[in-house]
Formats: structure tokens, sequence, C-alpha cells
């Protein structure tokens, strides 16, 4: 989405008992908004940090009533956490990037009793677990859908790893604009596949072998999934390519695929049917997410497609398509 700050056109009057905005808006944008006080402090949630925004598929006439639940002002005290109890929080030197990084690892129930266990990568480790710490307080919930199918007898170990200050820089491999033509996913990427896997693979009873090693997520990271799934292919035997940002470098991906052999053996690929700025933008995304599917297929990976009816480009709806590729993660890792 193309956000638009104190756009001419947009700007609020009082009314009865509120505040109203009329004007005209084509139809099939995907519209999504929020309100920003003359002052400046942009509407946050009732803990006073960033909220969701409000969203409407515009189809024709129509009234759309919402709510301001709080502004981010620092008035609402901090967002409680949610980290769950079986959650390790803990810093890594990265030699790789030069810097600190901060992970978090999720442990299935049996342990330390069970196991070997299977290990997902997740990148935006901020917004698996912990309400406190997610973009606008909203989590993949992966720790739930993990525990979940440990009752089923799948457990796994979720290394998540929040993205810094250099998110842009980290998760696109292309030269663009977004990574001000300095992309650091190769860098990114040897930390995750070096540094950490062997801290993770020593401290924890994993299974370190590639089929049973995976990494993923969305928009960027679903991009830097996709990416590792082929520059890593003997480390990662399975990727997540979440609502991936196929865009970046003016579409780069697709020649660089071209030139690839196959990558990891598994790969889910997916995205929403409200993820660009209008319908026949999103129809677009979807029909290239479709199409990298196809092209990962036709160079061997075991491909599982997903379009999500409905769902725009944010945490919500990545939380409900996670479980199902978590499901295909752990029922197809094989020795």
């Amino acid at each position: 989405m193309n956000w638009q700050d104190r756009a001419d056109g947009w700007q609020m009057t009082p009314t009865p008992g509120g505040w109203t905005l009329t004007r005209p808006v084509p139809l099939g944008t995907l519209l999504e908004f929020k309100v920003r006080r003359d002052d400046g402090v942009e509407e946050g949630d009732v803990h006073g940090g960033r909220a969701l925004a409000h969203q409407h598929v515009v189809t024709g006439d129509a009234t759309v009533p919402f709510e301001v639940t709080g502004w981010q002002n620092g008035q609402g005290g901090a967002r409680p956490s949610t980290r769950p109890a079986r959650t390790v929080a803990f810093t890594l030197w990265s030699p790789e990037l030069h810097e600190d990084r901060e992970v978090l690892v999720h442990l299935p129930p049996s342990y330390p009793a069970g196991g070997p266990y299977p290990v997902l990568y997740l990148h935006d480790g901020q917004n698996m677990f912990d309400e406190a710490t997610a973009f606008s307080g909203v989590t993949w919930r992966a720790d739930r859908a993990a525990d979940t199918l440990a009752r089923g007898g799948r457990e796994v170990i979720l290394v998540a790893v929040p993205c810094g200050p250099r998110r842009s820089q980290l998760y696109t491999p292309f030269r663009s604009r977004v990574n001000a033509y300095a992309p650091l996913a190769d860098a990114y990427l040897a930390f995750l596949t070096g540094t950490l896997k062997a801290h993770v693979d020593r401290t924890y009873r994993t299974r370190p072998e590639r089929p049973f090693t995976g990494v993923a997520g969305s928009s960027f990271g679903g991009l830097i999934s996709l990416y590792a799934a082929f520059t890593h292919a003997d480390t990662y035997g399975a990727a997540g390519v979440f609502s991936p940002s196929l865009w970046v470098g003016d579409h780069e991906v697709w020649p660089w695929l071209a030139t690839r052999a196959r990558g990891a053996d598994r790969v889910y690929v997916d995205m929403g049917t409200h993820e660009g700025d209008d319908v026949d933008a999103s129809r677009m995304l979807v029909r290239h997410a479709l199409a990298l599917a196809d092209t990962l297929s036709d160079k061997g990976s075991r491909v599982r497609a997903q379009v999500g009816e409905g769902h725009w480009h944010d945490e919500v709806a990545w939380a409900e398509r996670f479980p199902a590729f978590l499901r295909f993660f752990l029922e197809t890792c094989r020795a």
C-alpha cells in the first residue's frame, strides 16, 4: 500500500457525536486509512502504540464508520507482553553483520525430554509471539500454531530473529531504492545459516539436517526466504514465502530465478486477494504468486500455494495462514 501523509482533501470536519469526511474514491480501491490530529499525533491503540489501519474495499457509495481507540502519544502505558514462558530470548554477536542480534527461541512442550526437533527460522521475529513488540500489537501467533500441532505429535523449535532498523537492506537481495542500492541480504543469510544455526544446533536438541530445517517470512521476509531457498539450498529443505515482494529491483527476481537450479525441496507460496492498492493490482499480485509457484514446481520443488481470500497485507492475514504452512513443513519432514 502507498501511504499518503496529510493528503489534500482528506481533512475531517466535526459533526454532532464525531467527525466526518465525504469524498469520492475510485471504484475498486483498497482503502486503508488512519487518523492524524492537527498536532501531528497519529491514531494508536489503547496503550498509545501503533494501531492497525482501518480497511475498506470501495465497491460503491458507502458509509464507513470507525472508532479511534487511542493516540500514539505515550499516554496509554506499555503494551502488555504476551511472550510465552517457553520462549527464550538472547543476544548473539554476528561477525557477518558486525552487530549484536536479538534472537527468540520458542521450545516445544516436551522439551528437553523429547526431541530432537525440526527447526524453523523466522524473519521479523518481533512479530511472531509478543504483542508488546509486534507491529501494531498483532502477532502471527506462531507459538500457538506450533503448540496446536504439538498436541498431534508434531513438534518444532521456532527461531525468530527480529528485523532491527536495517530491515529493507537485510531482506532484499537486489539493488533497489528500498535498500539504498546497498543490499545486505547475503550477509544476513550468512549470519542466519552460519553463526545462528551453529549456535542453535549446539545449544538445543535439534535435527540439524537439511530436511528438518526451514525458513519463512512475509513481504520482504517472503522475498529473502525465497532467496535463501536457492542460495542456501544445502541448508534449508523448506521455505515459507508469504506475500513475497517480487517487485523489488524492477522484478529482478524473475531473471534471477531463470539462472538458478533447484532450490529447497518444499516451498509454500501465498498471497492475499487484498494486498495491492486496488483490486486490479491485487489480482496481479496473486497471479505473480501463482506464477512463482509454477516456476518452483517446474524446478522440482514440492510446492503448496494458497490464496488468502479477503486477506490484506498485514499480520492478521499472515497469522491466519501460518498454521497451514507449519503443518506442511512438519508433515513433509523426511530424513
